[in-house]
């Protein structure tokens, strides 16, 4: 979903997780980024231990 409108759909997404028992977790944009980093980088790491199966 584009950035600007995040905010606009932040009232739904913590009504939805608090009626699911989900947790929510709310942080700033740079550690949003790093975050999303940090996860790229461990499925990155993940694919490249998995072996090839083209030859």
């Amino acid at each position: 979903m584009p950035r600007p409108n995040l905010s606009h759909v932040q009232p739904l997404v913590r009504e939805f997780c608090q009626r699911h028992s989900i947790d929510y977790l709310q942080c700033g944009v740079l550690d949003s980024y790093r975050q999303a980093l940090r996860h790229l980088r461990t499925v990155g790491d993940a694919t490249r231990l998995m072996p090839s199966t083209t030859k």
